[in-house]
């Protein structure tokens, strides 16, 4: 049974729902892919849409192409936004569609002087202090990556560091005090979305996995900023052809 799903607790609205009043409208996405990747970065998505010949198709909201040597089972998003609740929405309105496995790929802060900016890092698990994973999982809860999907990315030797990850909803509400709580419980990254994907996924019972690029840092206790934006974008580069050559050999 679902997180809180006692009587009272239902949602009066779910995904299967909303899709169903969509398709009696004819407004359902003509493509049914089985792997979802949500790309946070304008730049990356403008860049891999390009490189790869994508295809533009109809989806939810934001932009959905199709990488044409997926031949319709892989999708990339983008352009729908940042944090946890665009990210919860895309999730249900997908598997409630056809997908079975959500790869998000992004940029966070680090915590930690050991971890240098523009490292790629796979988030295994993730700290829920946003607005959305708590309706998801108990508000204690540590959300994790699915361990199948998160062993598959890592046998790619760039994708092979992992971390934990803070999510939040406030950014410029980061204090001294978000910095050694999230230490505290061994979470050396900060971002707004992947403790929202871990805990749909889980509830929901689909695959999820998040690879971020180390950029900006709040360390030696105050924030840096990004040093070099360039290196930022070709490791996302380089994390999202490693994703995309992953998901194509399983």
């Amino acid at each position: 049974m679902a997180y809180e799903q006692v009587e009272t607790m239902r949602p009066l609205l779910d995904a299967k729902r909303r899709l169903t009043t969509l398709e009696a409208q004819g407004g359902l996405p003509v493509c049914r892919p089985k792997s979802l990747i949500l790309c946070l970065d304008g730049g990356l998505f403008a860049w891999a849409s390009k490189r790869w010949r994508a295809q533009r198709v109809s989806g939810f909201f934001g932009r959905t192409v199709l990488p044409r040597s997926h031949k319709g089972r892989t999708a990339l998003v983008g352009n729908f936004g940042v944090g946890a609740p665009a990210i919860a929405v895309l999730a249900e309105d997908w598997a409630a569609h056809s997908v079975e496995q959500i790869i998000l790929i992004g940029v966070a802060a680090t915590l930690s002087p050991s971890i240098k900016s523009a490292e790629i890092i796979t988030v295994h698990s993730a700290l829920g202090h946003d607005a959305v994973s708590p309706a998801y999982a108990p508000a204690t809860a540590i959300h994790a990556a699915n361990p199948t999907l998160l062993k598959q990315l890592t046998q790619q030797p760039a994708l092979q560091k992992q971390a934990r990850a803070l999510t939040i909803s406030t950014p410029y509400r980061t204090n001294q005090q978000t910095i050694a709580n999230a230490l505290a419980h061994n979470a050396t990254l900060l971002e707004m979305e992947t403790a929202a994907l871990f805990a749909v996924g889980a509830n929901i019972g689909i695959k999820t996995a998040a690879v971020v690029v180390a950029a900006d840092a709040f360390t030696h206790h105050q924030w840096q900023p990004i040093p070099n934006w360039h290196s930022i974008q070709q490791s996302l580069r380089i994390a999202y052809q490693n994703i995309l050559t992953r998901i194509q050999h399983n």
